[in-house]
């Protein structure tokens, strides 16, 4: 939520399984897009219109260590 919505006062509480993060952040789809470029070093592992927690799966999938580990790389 932090890469979509980097202002926390923005973030929204979710309670809902079919939440995508276009559901969850009043961010411009493309600017969304390009945060996350940004942040995954152009490789972005999900879609944006998934539901949230999937999008963290295949993060995780990906990226087992993150968020805690984080190092901007792909192994």
């Amino acid at each position: 939520m932090n890469v979509a919505e980097p202002d926390p006062k923005y973030q929204p509480l979710l309670l809902t399984d079919d939440a995508s993060l276009f559901d969850a952040v009043g961010v411009h789809p493309e600017a969304m897009r390009d945060r996350f470029r940004a942040y995954f070093r152009g490789y972005v592992p999900f879609e944006m219109d998934e539901p949230l927690w999937k999008a963290v799966d295949k993060i995780r999938e990906l990226y087992p260590d993150w968020p805690e580990e984080w190092r901007g790389t792909k192994d």
